[in-house]
């Protein structure tokens, strides 16, 4: 018990003035811990303890059980009950509520602390006339510093920077700290507040409760201590047993606000939570199939809509382009597989049929719809897999409806434009059907049926004279069975 101007220690006065600095004072201006303060007759030090509220006397005046005096508690003599140091007469408070007084660090561990280890006696703590906002921003500081450790480093950067592709650094840099501060103060903001109003709500609706709505975002508020485990890098596994802790804690001390049903507890605590977790993963779900199928139906539409002209196919011209923007100069430099295209931009797993193709099959393993929504490293990826798959020697190989011919071609060689590095052949295509085919030039052209086998001659004749192993007729070469070299 200090003096609340100068600190002066006011143990053993029988004067009601601070002997420092003259500041009258009265013992139930106080607060303290419950039998931690003997009260003394000023006759004759018979010593009384404060078993009430705030560790006062009850009753407050009495006739004194040793000599008969008049006793009140405000004119007699406070000690420190023996063996209780005066450190421990203090009377319990709520860490949170006095951090002006210990500091905003020492306060929040201390919170966090005491949700753990007593979160019933913690929210008896907290006076009901306190402002729910307290407890609000300190489940949101909270929650932003543990997400801030687990997640930030790994994870915002990256739902951020793709928007920025081409911004200098600096504007990369400023955008995704923006953008990451926001998300992990509005997150749990809105989490706190959707949960307080809906178990509130809940409340009302099991029957009902005397306390106002603060109250229960006291108990939400000040139960999010218990997530210190999301602190941890890289334990995000332990997730759902954090929000399990987190709804437990909350509804042990919506318990001890609301003088509540065990029941009415856990279902006002965990109702929310279930809808917030539903409603999420449904938005996820819908939002993901509105992504396939919207991929999809662009897929089909340059399937189906490919053609220009008679002569020239769109999708061969977008695979030519991709090809030529390689700029291969020796035969190292072409694509180990016509899959890897699809990392270029602009080249759709679509782009390897011919227009009006029915056919769906890319190669003998993936299909037109389990690749069409992978993002550019895992099409990469599967294009590495498709390469090694390749045999030894491979002279040709079939993505789709196109046969790739360029292996083995030195570009950077003799002058070749009539080679032939890529060709538009269906297997399923009729033998009197036109076949179109990619030159070294980039230039797609077509030939007829008529003129087919005549073609393939000449094409292996200019194949000979480079060194190079025939081809087989492109239609010819399958998914499973690529061209090899005798």
């Amino acid at each position: 018990m200090n003096c609340k101007t100068c600190e002066y220690p006011l143990w053993n006065l029988a004067t009601r003035q601070c002997p420092e600095c003259g500041a009258p004072f009265k013992p139930s201006d106080f607060e303290f811990a419950l039998n931690a303060v003997r009260f003394c007759c000023l006759q004759c030090r018979q010593p009384y303890y404060g078993t009430g509220g705030k560790g006062h006397l009850v009753p407050l005046a009495f006739a004194c059980v040793r000599c008969g005096a008049s006793c009140d508690m405000d004119s007699m003599i406070l000690l420190p009950t023996e063996g209780v140091k005066e450190s421990q007469t203090k009377a319990d408070e709520m860490p949170w509520l006095v951090r002006a007084k210990t500091g905003r660090l020492k306060a929040w561990f201390a919170t966090m602390g005491r949700a753990m280890a007593d979160p019933g006696r913690l929210i008896e703590l907290v006076p009901e006339n306190r402002s729910a906002s307290e407890a609000i921003w300190y489940a949101v500081i909270t929650n932003m510093v543990f997400l801030t450790t687990s997640l930030c480093v790994f994870f915002l950067p990256g739902m951020f920077l793709p928007m920025l592709r081409g911004a200098s650094t600096g504007v990369r840099i400023a955008f995704t700290v923006a953008g990451a501060g926001a998300l992990l103060i509005l997150l749990p903001l809105v989490v706190v507040l959707l949960w307080g109003a809906l178990s509130h709500l809940v409340l009302h609706v099991t029957g009902g409760t005397k306390q106002p709505i603060a109250r229960t975002f006291h108990a939400i508020g000040y139960s999010a201590g218990t997530n210190v485990l999301l602190g941890i890098p890289c334990v995000f596994f332990l997730a759902p047993i954090v929000i399990i802790w987190w709804v437990i804690t909350a509804g042990i001390m919506l318990h001890r606000v609301h003088s509540l049903r065990a029941w009415r507890s856990v279902t006002a605590v965990a109702v929310p939570p279930l809808l917030l977790i539903t409603a999420s993963a449904g938005l996820i779900f819908l939002t993901v199939s509105s992504s396939r199928s919207a991929r999809l139906a662009r897929a089909r539409a340059v399937v189906a809509g490919g053609a220009t002209n008679s002569t020239v196919s769109t999708n061969l011209g977008t695979l030519a382009g991709a090809l030529a923007a390689s700029q291969p100069r020796t035969p190292a430099d072409w694509p180990e597989h016509g899959l890897l295209l699809l990392a270029e931009q602009n080249v759709l797993p679509a782009h390897f049929f011919a227009p009006g193709s029915s056919n769906s099959q890319l190669t003998a393993e993936l299909t037109i719809e389990t690749i069409a929504l992978m993002d550019t490293s895992q099409l990469r990826a599967v294009g590495k897999h498709a390469a090694a798959l390749l045999p030894p020697r491979v002279i040709a190989h079939r993505v789709g409806d196109m046969v790739f011919t360029y292996h083995g071609f030195n570009p950077g060689g003799a002058d070749a434009a009539d080679f032939w590095v890529l060709v538009e052949a269906p297997e399923d295509a009729a033998e009197n059907s036109p076949v179109r085919v990619v030159r070294t030039d980039g230039v797609p052209y077509l030939v007829t049926a008529p003129s087919w086998t005549q073609a393939v001659e000449e094409q292996n004749a200019l194949r000979i004279s480079l060194d190079l192993p025939p081809i087989p007729d492109p239609r010819r070469v399958t998914y499973r069975e690529p061209a090899v070299a005798p």
